[in-house]
């Protein structure tokens, strides 16, 4: 299943083909295709790129899977300061995102604020 990215969406509200946007930002009907299929993420200069064009519209956050990120902090954080108050550091998950390309991060142990 292909998620429909923002990138996708702005394109339809805007009423930009794939070539057409392509031609704007000087890259193929393919890559833009792929872009907003999230088949493939686009590179630094290719996001700042998008930006512009959209006038910050679309984002470079927008290729990354922030949602999915935070919620496994989220998680990480409850067991790091949860009902045990150990304060010990969780164990940091190293299971790819589900973002373009089957490529995702691993989460930083975040700090703890209290000491």
């Amino acid at each position: 299943m292909v998620t429909k990215l923002p990138f996708a969406s702005w394109l339809a509200e805007q009423g930009w083909t794939y070539e057409a946007f392509g031609a704007l930002v000087n890259r193929s009907r393919q890559t833009i295709s792929r872009w907003a299929l999230g088949q493939r993420r686009p590179a630094e200069e290719d996001m700042r790129i998008v930006f512009l064009a959209t006038d910050g519209r679309v984002t470079p956050d927008d290729w990354y899977p922030l949602a999915q990120w935070r919620a496994q902090l989220g998680v990480q954080r409850a067991a790091q300061h949860g009902p045990t108050g150990t304060g010990a550091a969780p164990s940091v998950s190293t299971e790819t995102g589900s973002g373009p390309q089957g490529e995702g991060a691993a989460a930083a142990a975040p700090a703890c604020g209290a000491a």
